[in-house]
């Protein structure tokens, strides 16, 4: 059961050189997904990059696209599971079921499983044509807003 929590803190970069601290309501866990409160959210050269106005991502690739400002950044996150949306539980790399207060290290990185880089045995992953990535490249104008650590 999710405390009694009804809004959430996160630090949003609205522009190159500009952020503020914004409160936004607290999601439900969709389906085979996972709530988590966030312990600790490192600062990576990237968000560093994205903060100075630096942010052409993907450069190169066929997804090559401007950051998604306003943004929550954060994509190196320590967390445990406050709540798992209904359903199948989202499962750890090596398959095993997560449970509500499990300390977790999430991956960052969402890739679509069907370009012929998701589903090539050699192709990195991070050629999918649709690749996204929380706290880096996901905007938090829409719900569930927070798709960064740094909330």
């Amino acid at each position: 059961m999710l405390a009694a929590m009804s809004q959430v803190r996160a630090a949003v970069v609205h522009a190159p050189g500009r952020f503020a601290v914004e409160s936004f309501p607290q999601p439900d866990p969709e389906p085979g997904a996972a709530l988590l409160r966030m312990h600790f959210s490192g600062i990576c050269g990237t968000d560093k990059h994205t903060w100075r106005g630096e942010s052409l991502q993907y450069a190169g690739t066929d997804h090559e696209r401007e950051a998604a400002y306003p943004l929550i950044c954060g994509h190196e996150n320590v967390g445990v599971i406050e709540a798992l949306g209904p359903g199948e539980p989202p499962v750890d790399a090596d398959g095993t079921p997560l449970r509500v207060g499990d300390r977790v290290v999430p991956a960052p990185n969402l890739t679509c499983g069907r370009c012929r880089f998701c589903l090539s045995e050699t192709a990195p992953y991070y050629l999918c044509t649709a690749l996204a990535d929380y706290g880096n490249s996901l905007t938090c104008a829409h719900p569930p807003h927070l798709l960064g650590g740094w909330s």
